[in-house]
């Protein structure tokens, strides 16, 4: 019995090893993990900044677009507002010809 008690001394040391080795593992595991969540966070964070950066920029082309658009509509509003005048049998809107 006593003979047996330096080889249960031994695989429990061998045993303790292993686990610290795993826990060691498990540890190195867990940073790697943490870095990456990090990085991918940081990277969340770029792709948003670009995301509002584009969707400002679709903004002011849109705001743009439509002021122009409007422009466009006045101008031929008051195109189609102006009177016909005739002139030797011509017609004649806002001092363009047909012909």
């Amino acid at each position: 019995m006593a003979a047996a008690l330096p080889i249960q001394i031994e695989a429990l040391e061998t045993r303790a090893a292993e686990l610290r080795a795993d826990v060691e593992r498990e540890r190195s595991e867990r940073v790697i993990e943490r870095e990456r969540a990090e990085r991918l966070v940081g990277e969340g964070a770029d792709l948003a900044r670009q995301l509002a950066r584009v969707t400002d920029e679709v903004a002011g082309r849109k705001r743009e677009l439509q002021a122009r658009g409007a422009a466009a509509k006045e101008a031929l509003a008051t195109h189609r507002a102006a009177p016909l005048v005739g002139t030797l049998g011509r017609r004649v809107r806002s001092g363009i010809s047909d012909e």
